[in-house]
């Protein structure tokens, strides 16, 4: 497991966790009667233990993609949730443990408790399998790397902006069911709906070869690459 500065867990707004913040985070949502962990981050060696100190109640995982600084931490766990599309790039161990949204049946959403539960949207294009959780009672949309409020990784053999246009195009359509849109890099960390139709001009941009390249670095990225932004820095990164 990556070892990195681990802040303690920051509660967001009401019964919301961010339990990995720093370089990748990943969400904790309890309910009236269970609760959902979405994403594990770069990894923390005390994530149970963590997680214990918020709550008692049973926790289901939820993976939004299978790129490394999201699942961390998933061999923990016994089992957890990831698109089909991006199960065969998980490594052996972690593929043991996977179910797919669209082959389960029982995870076409999840019960919180109390009339609650969240939605698993696909939404391609940062990856093949990506997805992101909306739960409509909090009015908030949990978008893994597809929402950034910067540069978003776009590695070659596995994102397809053709998909991730359309995806961004579905993220908007459902606008009226949430109030923010909650990212794992990239401050702030809650975005409004518009911030898709400006992500969809961008990537657009990218594919008619209009959007210029940067000179820098990406912060925190483990390999080089090239920048592609626009001049407020929402754009990608290229390893």
């Amino acid at each position: 497991m990556p070892q990195f500065e681990q802040l303690s867990p920051v509660e967001i707004c009401p019964g919301v966790w961010n339990m990995t913040p720093g370089m990748a985070n990943s969400y904790l949502v309890v309910g009236s009667e269970h609760a959902l962990l979405i994403d594990t981050g770069v990894g923390r060696d005390d994530y149970l233990e963590q997680i214990a100190k918020i709550t008692d109640k049973d926790v289901s995982l939820a993976g939004t993609h299978f790129h490394g600084d999201h699942t961390g931490s998933h061999d923990l766990f016994d089992v957890f949730h990831i698109g089909a599309a991006d199960i065969p790039l998980l490594d052996e161990k972690l593929q043991a443990k996977a179910k797919s949204y669209e082959q389960d049946a029982g995870m076409d959403d999840f019960d919180f408790g109390g009339g609650e539960t969240a939605e698993f949207i696909p939404l391609p294009g940062h990856t093949p399998g990506s997805y992101g959780v909306l739960i409509r009672a909090r009015k908030l949309f949990f978008t893994g790397d597809m929402i950034c409020n910067g540069t978003i990784f776009m590695i070659e053999g596995q994102c397809d902006f053709n998909d991730f246009i359309a995806s961004m195009d579905k993220i908007y359509s459902l606008h009226g069911n949430y109030d923010y849109l909650v990212t794992c890099h990239g401050e702030p960390n809650l975005l409004p709906a518009e911030h898709a139709l400006r992500q969809k001009a961008v990537a657009e941009k990218f594919l008619r070869g209009e959007l210029p390249e940067r000179d820098g670095k990406r912060g925190g990225a483990p390999v080089p690459g090239k920048i592609y932004a626009d001049d407020e820095g929402l754009g990608f990164f290229r390893p």
